[in-house]
Formats: structure tokens, C-alpha cells, sequence
């Protein structure tokens, strides 16, 4: 039941805005999941291998943020927005703060799965003029 976010022992405010992605994603349809498909060009992996969390850590590649991102389009976006929020979090670890050297910018993936989410309204506008340079 996608209308119900569980939380058991929250002990960081990631995981509400992983899970909130979910259900946000789920209300927006499979329209959405289209676009998201489209700008993805990617094969998920139906579930996160362990030897691509090692390969992520030292390349953030394909337009996804994260090794559990490469398991479906739905953990790839929640991956996305907890990303997104956490560099507003100094001390929480998002990809973003250290982007010139994590992210693969000539892939055009990041910046178009990041143009999405804006547009579909998962964070305001001064998020996306903050993080929008780092994935130029």
C-alpha cells in the first residue's frame, strides 16, 4: 500500500525523504515512470549487487546516484530526492557536495532525470539552482 509511509526507529531524516519519493512517485503514476524510463536508459537490475555499491563509491555513473539505485526506477528516483535533500544537510553525505569528482557530468542522464523531478515538483526552486551547476 503505497499510501502509507512505515518508519520504524528513524534515526535519520533520509530515509522519510527516500520513502515520501515512494509514495509521491506512486500518486504521479506510470506516466511519470515513462519519462523516467526514457531519461534513464538504463537496465535495472531488479536488486542491488553487491560488487556496484565498490564501483559507486569511486564513480557515480550511468545517471544513477547510488548501487541501490540500480535496481528499479523506483529506488533510482528515491535514491535521487534523498540525495538531493541531504546536501542541503551539512554533515548527511550527499553525492552532490563533492560532485566534480563523483559525477560523470558529460553523461546527460543526471542532468535530465534532475530536470524531471523539478518539473514534477519533489523540491523547489532554490534546490534547483543550487545543485543544477554541479551536474553542468
Amino acid at each position: 500500500n503505497w499510501s502509507t509511509i512505515c518508519l520504524p526507529d528513524v534515526k535519520y531524516p533520509s530515509a522519510i525523504w527516500h520513502e515520501t519519493a515512494h509514495t509521491y512517485t506512486y500518486a504521479l503514476g506510470d506516466e511519470f515512470l515513462k519519462k523516467w524510463g526514457k531519461a534513464a536508459d538504463f537496465v535495472y537490475k531488479g536488486k542491488e549487487y553487491p560488487h556496484e555499491k565498490e564501483a559507486f563509491e569511486k564513480k557515480i555513473r550511468f545517471g544513477i546516484l547510488s548501487a541501490y539505485g540500480t535496481s528499479d526506477a523506483k529506488e533510482d528516483i528515491a535514491e535521487w530526492v534523498e540525495e538531493i535533500y541531504k546536501f542541503f544537510y551539512p554533515g548527511m553525505g550527499s553525492v552532490f557536495v563533492n560532485a566534480d569528482k563523483k559525477i560523470d557530468k558529460t553523461d546527460p542522464r543526471f542532468l535530465q532525470k534532475f530536470e524531471l523531478l523539478y518539473k514534477n515538483n519533489f523540491f523547489n526552486e532554490e534546490m534547483y539552482k543550487k545543485i543544477k551547476p554541479l551536474l553542468q
